[in-house]
């Protein structure tokens, strides 16, 4: 399969039935970048010709565990992000209601 944003979920469900699972990098897989016609057929198709011909460039799969934890990561930050946010927010409602009570 082809590296892209859910190729994880993918992964994941080909792993659990013990088939034979390849992550290709799109960026050095030339045959398919290059393709005047896109279709995931025809990318599965050359992906399977790449791949039996041993010209596949494969990306580097990290384990379930590291994985888990990048999303954990990921999803730690953007809690962050938002709180940042609400406080922001909070700030400047507070610094707006002052101003208006003032005047």
């Amino acid at each position: 399969m082809e590296s892209s944003g859910m190729w994880y979920n993918i992964y994941e469900c080909l792993s659990k039935r013990h088939l034979d699972e390849r992550l290709s990098n799109p960026a050095k897989t030339r045959a398919i970048a290059s393709a005047k016609i896109k279709t995931d057929k025809i990318d599965a198709v050359k992906l399977a010709d790449l791949l039996r011909g041993g010209y596949i460039a494969e990306c580097y799969i990290p384990t379930t565990a590291l994985i888990h934890h990048e999303f954990e990561t990921q999803r730690s930050n953007l809690n962050i992000k938002l709180a940042n946010v609400v406080v922001d927010q909070l700030k400047w409602s507070v610094k707006e209601y002052a101003y208006v009570i003032r005047h």
